[in-house]
C-alpha cells in the first residue's frame, strides 16, 4: 500500500505544479477543440503542434516563445481576441503576465484552404453560408 502511494505523488505533484490544465470538450473527425489555463511564469515543456488552430484568448496577456532552432517571439492579445495559429516547430511557451490566461484552442484536423493560402481581407460574414461562398 505504502508503494502505492509513493509512485503516485510524483504524478499529483506534475498536475498540481503544470503550466496548463486542458480539458478537451470536443474531439471529432473535423476538429479538437481544447480548453486551455495556463498559468503565469510557468513554462511549458518543449512541444509542437501538428494541426492549423484558430485561438480564442479568453483574457488579455502576453506569451513569449522559444522555439528549438533559436527563435524567439512574443505574442500580445486582448480579451476575447481571435487569432489564426499556423503549425510551426517544437517551442516552449510561457505567459508572461501576472493573471494565468484562458484559451480556447480549436484544431483543424483537415485541410483547408488556409493551409495554402490565407485571405487577408475576406468580405463580411453574416452567416455560415455566405462563408461557403468565399473564393480563394
Amino acid at each position: 500500500m505504502r508503494t502505492r502511494i509513493l509512485l503516485t505523488l510524483p504524478t499529483a505533484a506534475a498536475l498540481l505544479f503544470s503550466a496548463e490544465t486542458i480539458k478537451t470538450p470536443i474531439d471529432n473527425a473535423d476538429v479538437r477543440v481544447l480548453d486551455v489555463v495556463v498559468q503565469s511564469h510557468e513554462k511549458t515543456s518543449m512541444h509542437e503542434h501538428k494541426a492549423n488552430r484558430v485561438m480564442i484568448y479568453r483574457n488579455a496577456g502576453t506569451q513569449s516563445f522559444q522555439y528549438e532552432d533559436g527563435r524567439h517571439s512574443t505574442l500580445s492579445f486582448k480579451d476575447n481576441e481571435v487569432k489564426w495559429s499556423p503549425i510551426e516547430g517544437r517551442h516552449i511557451a510561457e505567459v508572461s503576465t501576472e493573471k494565468p490566461v484562458g484559451i480556447v484552442e480549436i484544431e483543424l484536423k483537415k485541410p483547408s484552404f488556409a493551409s495554402t493560402s490565407v485571405r487577408t481581407n475576406p468580405p463580411p460574414c453574416t452567416s455560415i453560408s455566405s462563408a461557403a461562398s468565399w473564393s480563394t
